[in-house]
Parts: structure tokens; C-alpha cells; sequence
């Protein structure tokens, strides 16, 4: 992953600058150690000779990842970060290669999926997006214009050969987007947000996901698959311990065996 303009320079080693398609500030705040909540820093757009350190970054993570063991990398397209900044033509007002068509707002995202895919494999490989979402202070721009990218997206990873798609619903999504990207992806596709035990199976059942994944509620409950294995209630998940210093809200949710007792 890259954040890329949602940041600030005091969370990065001195003399660094904060990098993004461009130099559009993002609205917002972020923690940092230094003086607590600030605004985004202001981002600089990254060069050509950037954009392929960028690109070697993500290989050399990935490469990393898998001689430490894990079975597969996901890239994120998603959530506001630097990919998803290039989609978006409200944040890419470059002039290049990277910016103005579709093709060009994808080219990031298709290099780094085919680059990494080279080095690890595509089997090893897949990608998280989030159609029609704000997070990280988009901006929403032309409905057809954002159902085209992502069915686009998804007919060029399916020639690379990434293993799956990760798609962060929210309620904007068209069931034509959703029918488009699964018409042109020919292997797993992975839907999140929204999901609990109970409408798991009905989701699955609409025809667009292979699998459901479960996020939130996983930060709440280490313990989650027990719970769906025994039908039990799931711990309420507290967001104001979200992205913050600090033992609460990362190892004191109740196990269930602790809850039981």
C-alpha cells in the first residue's frame, strides 16, 4: 500500500516530502506523534523516475512478504490511497502518460499488478478497490466514467492473472458495475462491508462474490470464526479506538471463552 496524498511530513523520515499524483491537498487530519492531530501536508505530484520507485516498492514489499512466508499479497486500490487518487480524475490533473483517459488513470495500477505478478505470481496476487467511495476526501465524479474504470480494470487483470478482486461495497455501487466487473473477471472476487453471519449466504447467493470477508468485525472479535462457528453475539466494535495510540481497542476485546464464563 501507499497512502500517498493522506499523510503528513512529520509521520515521514526527515528531509522527506509527502508524495501524490498531484498537488491537491486532501481535506482532513491525521495523527501524528509530534503535535497530535494535523491537516494533510500538502503533497508533491511524483516524477516519472518517482512513479518507478513507487512501482519497485510494491515488488520488493511483495518479494519481502513472501520469503517471510505469507501465502499472498493484496494490493491496495482502495480507500482514498495512492491508487485510487490516479483513478480519480477530481485528484489526477497530470498532463502525462498517468493522467487525462482511463486507460492513463489505470496505467499505475496495471503496472505495479503486472510487475509484482511477475516476481511472485499471480496466483499469489489480487487487489482491493472501492468503487463510488469518498474515503480520503475524493471527490465523486461521472457515474459512467467510474463504472467504465472499474470494469476496464477488472478485464485488464484478468489478462495478468491475478487471483481475485476485492471490492469494498457501499450502497452507490450499480448492480451494472457489479455485473460488469464480474463479466470481466474470470476468477475470484471477494466482497466486504456490510457483511455479518446472518446475510453471508444471501450475499453469496446475488452470484457476484466467490467469498465474503469480514473486516470490522474482526477487530472487535480475534475470536471470530469460533463465534460464527457457535452462533454466538459478536463484541461491539469501538471506533474511537480506531487508528490510535495505545493498548484499548487492540488486545482487550473479550475472547469468547471469557465472555461464556
Amino acid at each position: 500500500m501507499h497512502t500517498g496524498r493522506i499523510g503528513h511530513v512529520d509521520n515521514l523520515p526527515e528531509g522527506w516530502d509527502l508524495a501524490g499524483v498531484s498537488a491537491i491537498k486532501a481535506a482532513g487530519q491525521i495523527y501524528t506523534d509530534t503535535a497530535g492531530l494535523q491537516d494533510h501536508s500538502e503533497p508533491v505530484p511524483l516524477t516519472r523516475e518517482s512513479i518507478n520507485k513507487v512501482i519497485e516498492g510494491f515488488v520488493v514489499a511483495s518479494e519481502n512478504a513472501m520469503k517471510a512466508g505469507f501465502d499472498g499479497v493484496e494490493l491496495h486500490g482502495a480507500n482514498g490511497y495512492l491508487l485510487e487518487q490516479f483513478l480519480n480524475p477530481n485528484i489526477n490533473d497530470r498532463a502525462d502518460e498517468y493522467g487525462g483517459s482511463i486507460a492513463n488513470r489505470a496505467r499505475l495500477t496495471l503496472e505495479i499488478a503486472a510487475r509484482t505478478a511477475a516476481a511472485i505470481g499471480p496466483d499469489k496476487l489480487g487487489i482491493r478497490f472501492s468503487p463510488f467511495a469518498s474515503l480520503g476526501d475524493l471527490k465523486s465524479y461521472d457515474a459512467e466514467e467510474v463504472h467504465a474504470t472499474y470494469v476496464y480494470l477488472a478485464g485488464e487483470l484478468d489478462k495478468i492473472g491475478l487471483t481475485y478482486i476485492h471490492i469494498a461495497a457501499n450502497p452507490l455501487i450499480p448492480q451494472k458495475t457489479f455485473d460488469g466487473i464480474r463479466a470481466n473477471f474470470s476468477r475470484t472476487i471477494i466482497l466486504c462491508n456490510g457483511i455479518t453471519p446472518e446475510n453471508a449466504e444471501t450475499v453469496l447467493a446475488n452470484q457476484f462474490a466467490d467469498i465474503v470477508a469480514f473486516g470490522r468485525s474482526f477487530l472487535a472479535n480475534p475470536d471470530l470464526v469460533d463465534r460464527i462457528g457457535n452462533r454466538a453475539p459478536l463484541n461491539a466494535l469501538d471506533p474511537t479506538t480506531l487508528y490510535t495510540p495505545g493498548e484499548k481497542g487492540y488486545i482487550d476485546y473479550p475472547a469468547l471463552q471469557a465472555s461464556l464464563a
